[in-house]
């Protein structure tokens, strides 16, 4: 009898809470790459769009990421994990600097087999009212572009990115064409600047 009512107060108790960051690292710790196209919004602080973007993502393990938009706004950022490239077409120029390793400044460089680093950089809470999104805050010391991130998942899939900044202005990001964990070739996430553009080099 004793044993019966013991398992009924453990029943009405309920589940114990869930921690957001475990959730999220047992999603994120099993992706070391991702392939993916994208829509990319931003609206200002009035919910009116300031500008569209489509393009394409690829992020491998260690630290390596390409991300392509299309016109009207065509821009690629490229990194092998030690140097950062950042090719604006209609500036004709590169930028060339080391890669540096803050996830609040390239936030889908989180799908790059860096889930360790959440824990460090931001505090991780639930979204309401989906069974798998999550809010990233950066950490003090962390906080340079935005002030949230939001993150979803359909089925442990990544979904949509949305974030937040000073000036209240949202980024939204839709994946599609989806691929965890590719077979990508190192040329990937090197780049050479075309004949003719202005390259500009930062400081080390």
């Amino acid at each position: 009898m004793k044993q019966w009512w013991f398992a009924t107060l453990l029943f009405l108790a309920g589940p114990v809470a869930a921690d957001p960051l475990a959730e999220l690292l047992a999603l994120l710790t099993p992706v070391k790459g991702l392939s993916a196209t994208f829509t990319q919004d931003t609206f200002n602080a009035q919910d009116v769009v300031l500008q569209h973007n489509e393009g394409e993502l690829k992020a491998q393990e260690p630290n390596r990421f390409y991300w392509k938009t299309a016109e009207p706004f065509p821009q690629e950022i490229v990194t092998d994990g030690k140097t950062l490239w950042v090719y604006d077409p209609d500036l004709a120029q590169v930028t060339i600097k080391p890669f540096e390793e803050n996830y609040s400044k390239t936030p889908a460089m989180l799908f790059a087999g860096n889930a360790a680093v959440i824990g460090e950089q931001f505090t991780v809470e639930k979204v309401q009212g989906t069974a798998q999104g999550y809010r990233l805050l950066p950490k003090q010391q962390q906080r340079d572009l935005f002030e949230s991130l939001e993150m979803t998942f359909d089925k442990g899939v990544p979904a949509t990115m949305t974030i937040l900044d000073a000036m209240q202005q949202k980024t939204v990001i839709f994946f599609s064409n989806v691929v965890l964990n590719p077979a990508l070739p190192p040329e990937q996430f090197r780049f050479e600047p075309p004949a003719g553009v202005e390259v500009l080099k930062a400081k080390q």
